[in-house]
């Protein structure tokens, strides 16, 4: 072992320890009082997308983790795709300042594309690349409430995106924001950014207005810029009633960022981009009627070729409705059934024509409630898309609570992700090579089963044991032959792992974590494509909130090494921290936040990106 690394490993075991330390450390009997009650699950958050409609997370029938609000400002954190490292199973790939890849369980590449990420609902999903553009969100950090994630299968739901996992991002109502919020903050790789916020009230009116900017230079090259993006979001809910809403939401981003991509066209890229969104709901009690409207305009040059181009212009229409009831007057059997349409279309210099796709779908979820013991839910989703046309997915699981802070779930369930645009349409020349895409292509198949453990060790800590199992099928991979360059369902993936996890609550404000992850990831077909991805990681952490006004997080990560196809990338150890001090008339605070505290020079993605060194930066939040 070289000296590097057995240093990276002390640091690692001594963050480790000093947290352990305090875990185990009592608080004084005056703070804490220990009795017969579970006080670690006396809050039971409320969740909305495992079913698409609201449910106690003990009752969610897949298994949902939860980022709050306060969370993500205590974490210091800009990237929302940071504050994600804390979950088990969660793969992130920090490529560049502006592109941070997320991806669940085994998978994960640049522009990775087996992840529904949305924002109140809505998909942000970009069908050109089939890709979450994370830098270009049209809301600030400060108006999120709450981030829920779902790492595993969700196309019994939500269709084809939802290949691997689902983020789903909720914002504060304008109630819960009312009055003006300014944020700002400066640090080192020459990075800053400012929010500003209002919201308020009138009669049955409420709305919120947001606007912000964000810049960064490049982690190796510090005298090139990175990222530079503006943006804006603003909503207007109009009370109808006491139990129905009309809403109205728009915002757009944008600026220039680096775009790393390892397959076709490989290497990185100068983007400017323009995203903008229109959304339109009416809501009355448990139905929902939504149309948003999602744009995107983009134009890549790749670094040092400024003739080799990625561009293209595209729109998604969506049309969606939702609908529930009870079949008992009990109301321990639930009916969940919606249906969708959406438009996209397509123009690019990168493809062969302009193209239009027109896609339906409809879904129905059964919740029966057997016993207060036993829930079941049991639901399947038809897609149907011109190219690949029908795809069926169903899901079911069983939740099973024998007694107060134990919970026994089983899950099953397939999902499926149709090609891309650029995997079905690309026609380009590299050199003497040429890229074609394959409109012969199936959509990939995944077949997930999962069982999940959640169980009290004392009245303030909680442990919970996943195991999971991932088969993946007719995988897209980028393949040459002779000199022609394409895509074919080849790939195969077989994936084994377990998440192990606990929560301290020490006091009512100071809170531990920590959580492994050990999986198996092992191709099925001799010759495809290296998917690798580490095969242990563990994260731990606190949060403290003081009476005193002093609060702020301290996490560690480690990630394994492993091989991806364009080289190898080490282990590392990532630890980040911030300590803020809010004023005791609670309208200002100010706070510092170090990214890498270990100084843990590592790389991220092999082939194409950035070394990360260490991030310092001041901010502060003035409320009034």
């Amino acid at each position: 072992m070289d000296a590097m690394r057995f240093f990276k490993l002390k640091m690692f075991l001594l963050g480790l320890i000093m947290i352990l330390l305090l875990a185990v450390t009592r608080p004084t009997r005056g703070e804490l009082s220990l009795d017969s009650e579970l006080l670690i699950f006396e809050e039971v958050p409320v969740v909305v997308t495992a079913a698409r409609y609201e449910q106690p997370i003990t009752e969610s029938p897949a298994l949902i983790n939860v980022i709050t609000g306060d969370e993500l400002r205590r974490s210091g954190m800009r990237d929302i795709q940071e504050v994600l490292r804390r979950l088990p199973g969660m793969e992130i790939m920090s490529s560049k300042a502006s592109q941070i890849d997320v991806g669940v369980r085994g998978n994960i590449d640049t522009l990775y594309n087996g992840l529904l990420v949305m924002v109140d609902g809505r998909s942000v999903y970009q069908d050109f690349y089939g890709m979450t553009e994370w830098e270009y969100l049209e809301i600030g950090i400060e108006e999120i409430e709450r981030i829920e994630v779902i790492r595993g299968p969700g196309s019994a739901l939500y269709g084809a995106n939802a290949f691997t996992g689902v983020v789903n991002i909720i914002t504060k109502s304008p109630k819960d924001m009312k009055g003006a919020l300014f944020s700002g903050g400066i640090g080192n790789w020459r990075s800053r950014y400012s929010d500003f916020y209002y919201a308020d009230v009138k009669d049955n009116i409420d709305y919120k207005f947001s606007t912000g900017w964000r810049e960064a230079n490049r982690w190796e090259n510090t005298n090139e810029d990175s990222l530079g993006i503006g943006r804006f979001n603003t909503v207007v809910n109009y009370a109808i009633s006491e139990d129905a809403k009309v809403s109205l939401s728009g915002g757009m981003s944008s600026g220039e960022s680096e775009l790393s991509i390892t397959g076709s066209g490989g290497g990185n890229y100068d983007t400017e981009a323009t995203l903008s969104y229109i959304k339109v709901e009416y809501r009355k009690t448990d139905a929902y009627l939504r149309f948003f409207w999602n744009r995107t305009d983009f134009d890549s040059k790749k670094q040092g070729a400024s003739d080799t181009r990625i561009n293209g212009l595209s729109n998604i229409y969506d049309l969606e409705f939702q609908d529930s009831f009870y079949l008992d007057w009990l109301r321990s059997h639930k009916i969940t059934w919606g249906t969708s349409y959406r438009y996209n279309t397509i123009n690019s210099e990168q493809i062969d024509n302009a193209h239009q796709w027109n896609i339906f779908a409809g879904y129905i979820q059964d919740e029966l409630r057997l016993s207060e013991k036993v829930l079941l839910n049991f639901g399947t989703r038809i897609d149907y898309h011109p190219l690949t046309h029908e795809e069926i997915s169903p899901r079911g699981s069983i939740v099973y609570t024998p007694k107060k802070g134990h919970l026994i779930r089983l899950w099953a369930g397939s999902s499926f992700k149709t090609p891309s645009f650029v995997e079905l349409y690309s026609r380009t020349t590299q050199g003497l090579l040429q890229v074609r895409g394959n409109e012969q292509l199936d959509s990939e198949k995944i077949y997930a089963y999962e069982i999940d453990y959640e169980f009290p060790l004392s009245p303030r800590v909680k442990g919970n044991i996943n195991l999971f199992h991932n088969k993946l099928d007719k995988l897209i991979e980028p393949k040459t032959v002779g000199l022609i360059y394409s895509y074919y369902n080849s790939g195969e993936k077989d994936i084994l792992g377990c998440e192990l996890g606990t929560e301290f609550l020490i006091t009512d404000f100071l809170r531990v974590f920590s959580n492994y992850t050990i999986q198996n990831v092992k191709d099925e077909k001799e010759g495809g494509i290296d998917r690798g991805v580490p095969s242990n990681k563990f994260n731990a952490g606190l949060d403290f909130n003081f009476k005193n006004g002093i609060n702020g997080s301290l996490t560690l990560h480690y990630v394994d090494d492993y091989d991806m196809t364009l080289g190898k990338v080490d282990s590392y150890t990532l630890m980040n921290g911030r300590i803020g001090y809010i004023f005791p008339h609670k309208d200002l605070e100010l706070a510092v936040t170090i990214y890498n505290i270990l100084h843990d020079k590592h790389r991220e993605c092999a082939g194409t990106g950035d070394e990360i060194g260490t991030g310092v930066s001041l901010g502060l939040v003035y409320k009034f």
